[in-house]
């Protein structure tokens, strides 16, 4: 029977069983608490069935105000995709409002801006995916660090947004003797780190099951 498999990624994967849909798990780390804003949205945040078709890819950018008492004041859209993942993101933002609790902003202060970040990408046609931060990992090990920054600037190319990955890119330059690219990315994740509340992002892989016959 042929299946579609959704990813869903933030700092780990998430196995969770919808409708005839199987959530493919990775090698996740320790779950994050039920307070973090994260975990939340990844618990939510759904591939619409109508943007299902290989190679359809879609990123909406909200910008959430906070008041000066931490709490949500306003919402505008810095990047809009289509109708279908723009109405999704905004169905997981208002549970986002609804549910609000302190520790969503994780540290950050109240009086500012943040932005979270929604990414869609469906590959039908691909049974499972491949784990390109264990792929990369190795390469860090085996010291085959120009493979390793070919693989980490794709990366950083398909989703900008993470910070990690300049941490991960950074580290890489400074193996490689790069120390102005190494602290310029270094910069670059500490103001990713402190501008994105959330940067949530699914892929569905495979095929839909196909339609049962009257």
């Amino acid at each position: 029977m042929n299946k579609i498999v959704f990813k869903k990624k933030m700092r780990s994967f998430i196995s969770i069983c919808l409708l005839f849909f199987v959530l493919f798990p990775a090698a996740a780390q320790e779950q994050a608490p039920l307070d973090d804003l994260n975990q939340f949205v990844i618990e939510n945040l759904q591939f619409p069935k109508g943007e299902l078709s290989d190679g359809n890819k879609g990123r909406m950018i909200l910008s959430l105000k906070i008041n000066n008492e931490g709490l949500p004041d306003s919402v505008f859209v810095s990047q809009a995709s289509t109708e279908t993942f723009n109405t999704e993101c905004m169905r997981v933002m208002e549970l986002i409002i609804q549910n609000w609790r302190p520790s969503f902003l994780d540290d950050r202060a109240a009086g500012e801006e943040y932005l979270l970040v929604f990414s869609f990408s469906a590959q039908m046609g691909n049974s499972g995916f491949s784990d390109k931060y264990a792929q990369l990992e190795r390469l860090i090990k085996k010291e085959k660090y120009e493979k390793a920054m070919a693989l980490i600037d794709q990366k950083i190319e398909e989703n900008p947004f993470y910070s990690d990955d300049y941490l991960t890119r950074s580290e890489i330059h400074r193996q490689m003797g790069n120390n102005e690219e190494s602290q310029r990315d270094y910069m670059t994740a500490r103001q990713l780190k402190k501008k994105i509340l959330v940067n949530a992002e699914v892929t569905a892989f495979g095929m839909p099951r196909p339609p049962s016959s009257p």
